[in-house]
């Protein structure tokens, strides 16, 4: 299931949780349109039965809404999750009526399982306590998430110093080496723009050229002197790769920087 390009989650969860009300509670025929073109699984429960779900929700789990109605909802549960939800569903009953946030192993219809972020909220359904909830994919991000811990782990003791920016400049992740070489902790690095610890006449510059350099022949190579936080200057020979996303499109720029 595609999810580049998301609106911001919260913002996303909170307008689905507003239009499944109002096609609960007035029934009309445009609220019902914009639930059943959401783009997030929106569903309704009662104990533990699947009461409604919308398009995108019979995508998540691979089920129609007639097969996923003769299930439990336990069965849609990756068995390791079982228990958490039974918790929630139990507090849910017991009359708790924040807003729930959580992650969720689902299990599809072929067997895969499917990480999803749902969000739910209590509710009157034919005079009967349900439950409204959405579900966002997330298991592109969790991949993602893992790529990005694997490529930490094989640079963060190389010797050479590495430095991943983002396509405004910005470092968005520094190894071990960085921190010696410039003697910045990854936290004071992690959003520092890295024009200002260039030292030529126009950093801002220098780097969105070697951003358009990397992104357009994949690869950039030159000599920046570099201040370290002690404020000496230091001459760096620099190579990059382009930085790609999850859907292969151009985020930025791993630097490797040499003293």
């Amino acid at each position: 299931m595609p999810n580049s390009n998301f609106l911001n989650e919260e913002v996303a969860d909170d307008v689905t949780q507003s239009v499944i009300r109002m096609l609960v509670v007035e029934s009309e025929q445009k609220y019902k349109t914009l639930v059943e073109n959401a783009l997030a699984g929106i569903f309704m429960i009662e104990q533990n039965n699947i009461l409604y779900g919308n398009p995108y929700m019979a995508d998540l789990i691979g089920y129609t809404l007639e097969e996923a109605r003769s299930m439990s909802l336990l069965d849609l549960i990756e068995p390791s999750c079982r228990e958490s939800i039974l918790k929630r569903l139990m507090a849910r009953r017991q009359g708790e009526s924040k807003p729930m946030d959580y992650e969720v192993k689902l299990v599809h219809k072929e067997g895969h399982t499917v990480d999803v972020r749902v969000r739910t909220v209590p509710c009157m359904y034919k005079g009967s306590p349900a439950i409204l909830g959405t579900a966002i994919d997330v298991t592109e991000k969790h991949g993602t998430e893992v790529k990005l811990r694997q490529f930490a782990e094989t640079v963060e003791n190389v010797p050479t110093a590495v430095l991943n920016i983002d396509t405004s400049g910005e470092i968005c992740y520094s190894n071990h080496e960085a921190t010696r070489l410039l003697g910045y902790r990854e936290q004071e690095m992690t959003g520092m723009p890295l024009a200002e610890i260039v030292k030529d006449k126009n950093p801002g510059k220098s780097i969105a050229n070697m951003l358009m350099v990397t992104r357009n022949d994949g690869k950039w190579a030159g000599g920046l002197p570099v201040s370290g936080k002690d404020g000496i200057t230091i001459a760096t020979r620099v190579s990059t790769i382009p930085l790609m996303d999850r859907c292969e499109v151009f985020a930025g720029a791993t630097v490797f920087l040499t003293a």
